[in-house]
């Protein structure tokens, strides 16, 4: 169906854009990349296609690609959450924590909603040393996705190297519970 909207109008950025994710879906990166190539050369000003383009650029490991394609989203777009929060993703990868938790953090001043960058700031704290600050962060994501294992994960993680084995137990019970409910 994205295919006929692009041939309906090849002109048609978001139907490049809606193409990528069918594509990087299937694995297919590079012609995910080639659509978003599209949709920018369309509108060169789409933060949304900037951003995407940004997250293959991560998955492919071309770390500093992807960080320029961010940039370029933001430029256009300074409070664009996703941007942010993939930006994040980019500098977790690359082993720059701290930076990581900036994009974390600008990430929830925008969404404080958006579960995903309090996972992933729980990541980064506790790549940190900072086990208290992850267990909140992990807390928080539980808090707004009680059912997803991995946001207990995190707690069980802050928690071990807290040294609260108990509270760490009970926590992995919750991890295999969920888990388990998914099979």
């Amino acid at each position: 169906m994205v295919d006929e909207a692009v041939r309906c109008d090849i002109r048609y950025a978001e139907a490049w854009n809606r193409r990528r994710h069918v594509l990087n879906d299937l694995g297919q990166r590079t012609q995910a990349l080639n659509s978003y190539d599209q949709a920018l050369r369309i509108d060169p000003r789409y933060p949304s296609a900037w951003s995407g383009r940004a997250g293959v650029l991560c998955q492919l490991e071309r770390y500093s690609e992807a960080l320029t394609a961010y940039d370029n989203a933001l430029n256009i777009n300074p409070n664009f959450v996703q941007a942010w929060d993939g930006k994040g993703t980019t500098y977790y990868h690359q082993g720059n924590y701290a930076q990581a938790l900036e994009a974390y953090e600008r990430t929830l001043l925008l969404n404080p909603k958006m579960t995903s960058a309090w996972h992933n700031k729980s990541l980064a704290l506790i790549k940190m040393h900072r086990y208290q600050e992850a267990l909140t962060a992990a807390e928080e994501a539980i808090r707004l996705s009680p059912n997803d294992p991995d946001n207990w994960q995190r707690k069980v993680e802050a928690l071990r190297q807290l040294r609260r084995r108990s509270d760490a137990l009970i926590a992995e019970g919750e991890v295999f519970r969920l888990r388990a409910e998914k099979k």
